[in-house]
């Protein structure tokens, strides 16, 4: 049977290890993930990234190609579609595969705790969604008036970063997170589960 994992809890911290616990909600087993992604930011694989989307996008921004109306919007539902699909479901995938799970053991009240204090960083996540889709309908608006490419870059970066937003905030995270008597529930599966 195929994992069906939920993240509920991340710590994540500037300058060390964190993690990330899930729980699979076919088993009630509860797993914790370290990452050690600060070290991404600290890393000059960064710096390439970044300084590399900068020039590109410096240097297209003077490019301009002018579309009709159709052709356009056609474009902008191909590219930013598939954006929002590979940050969705492709990625989402190759991260599952290639995490290193690792059993973790928690009492009813420990699920509980870190279900509710999960609660900021789903707050966090709902938040900084919203201001991405302001941006995204914002910059939808300038595209389908002014066609650009640089516009249409950007609207694709976008729809990636909100495939990825959505799929890490499931409604059964966010049911764990602020539903009281889901996570009692489920609480009780967990323990259960750990007692036999």
């Amino acid at each position: 049977m195929e994992k069906k994992l939920i993240p509920f809890y991340r710590e994540a911290y500037r300058n060390r290890m964190g993690c990330t616990l899930f729980i699979d909600m076919n088993t009630m087993g509860i797993y914790r993930v370290y990452d050690d992604n600060y070290r991404f930011f600290q890393s000059s694989q960064y710096w390439f990234y970044f300084l590399g989307g900068y020039w590109i996008l410096k240097g297209i921004g003077d490019f301009n190609i002018h579309m009709n109306f159709l052709p356009s919007v056609l474009i902008l539902l191909v590219i930013g579609g598939g954006f929002f699909w590979y940050g969705y479901h492709h990625l989402y995938k190759k991260a599952m595969e290639n995490m290193n799970l690792k059993n973790a053991y928690l009492t009813k009240d420990e699920f509980i705790g870190y279900a509710k204090a999960g609660r900021q960083n789903a707050r966090l996540l709902i938040i900084v969604l919203m201001v991405i889709i302001i941006i995204y309908l914002f910059l939808l608006k300038f595209y389908l008036a002014v066609p650009a490419i640089d516009l249409l870059i950007i609207i694709s970066l976008l729809s990636f970063v909100i495939g990825g937003i959505i799929r890490s905030l499931p409604i059964q995270r966010l049911r764990l997170n602020y539903q009281n008597s889901f996570l009692d529930k489920v609480a009780t599966e967990v323990h259960n589960k750990m007692a036999q």
